[in-house]
């Protein structure tokens, strides 16, 4: 919820009035990605839903940046204070 002021006209200058949640093209770009959507496809999709024109380029960009950022998160150093790691998996 956003704060108000007394009169209601505040409005926090990052959100445009009664937006809920930004769209992240990282995350549209990965979900469209890891649903098997080619990158021409998923540039297609974007553009109907955003609004403006995005490349198979700019896809493949944002599909490199969030899978690296994947990639450290899953080879960070656990924090010795950790005390027991869970691990689950599922196999097709």
């Amino acid at each position: 919820s956003i704060p108000r002021d007394r009169e209601g006209r505040y409005y926090p200058s990052l959100l445009q009035p009664y937006a809920r949640r930004q769209v992240d093209l990282g995350e549209v770009a990965v979900a469209l990605y890891a649903a098997g959507v080619s990158q021409r496809k998923a540039a297609e999709v974007m553009s109907l839903l955003l609004g403006h024109r995005y490349t198979h380029e700019t896809i493949s960009a944002l599909t490199d940046q969030v899978l690296k950022e994947v990639e450290a998160f899953r080879h960070r150093p656990i924090p010795e204070d950790m005390a027991w790691v869970y691990l689950d998996g599922f196999f097709l």
